[in-house]
C-alpha cells in the first residue's frame, strides 16, 4: 500500500511538472510508441508494451522529461491464468553539447519501476527505484 501511494504522489509531480512548467511553453516534444520489453536474465520472455514521452526544452542545451510506459502478458495453463506486468514511470534529464542539427548529449534517469504478477485474481505487485545514465 505504501509503494502504491509514492507511485501515485510520483506521477501526480510528474504531470504537475510537465504541464505546469512555463519553460514547457518555449519547445517541447510528446510521443508514443510500440516496443519490445526483453530483461538480460537468461531464458526471460519478450514483453510487448507501449511508452508515452514527452521532453521540453529549458534553454537551447538541457530538457527535462519523462516516461511512462507499460509491458503486459497473459498466460492459461491448465485454467490457471497468469498475468505478469511491468510499469516504469521516469523521469529525465539531459544536456546537449551543440544546438546544431547533429547533437551528442549527455544524460540521465531516475525510474520506479513497479512490477506485478497476477494468478487466478490473485496479485502480487512491488516497486523497486532504478537510476541510469
Amino acid at each position: 500500500m505504501k509503494m502504491k501511494r509514492i507511485t501515485t504522489i510520483v506521477g501526480a509531480v510528474l504531470v504537475v511538472f510537465f504541464f505546469f512548467n512555463n519553460q514547457a511553453k518555449a519547445q517541447g516534444s510528446v510521443g508514443a510508441n510500440v516496443g519490445l520489453y526483453k530483461s538480460f536474465k537468461q531464458g526471460s520472455d519478450v514483453i510487448l508494451g507501449f511508452n508515452l514521452n514527452g521532453k521540453f526544452y529549458i534553454n537551447e542545451n538541457m530538457r527535462e522529461g519523462g516516461n511512462i510506459c507499460y509491458y503486459a502478458k497473459s498466460n492459461e495453463v491448465l485454467g490457471i491464468k497468469t498475468r505478469s506486468f511491468i510499469r516504469p514511470i521516469t523521469a529525465l534529464f539531459e544536456y546537449s553539447f551543440s544546438d546544431n542539427d547533429f547533437s551528442p548529449y549527455i544524460g540521465g534517469d531516475m525510474r520506479i519501476y513497479r512490477v506485478g504478477l497476477s494468478i487466478n485474481e490473485n496479485s502480487v505487485v512491488n516497486a523497486n527505484f532504478g537510476l541510469l545514465p
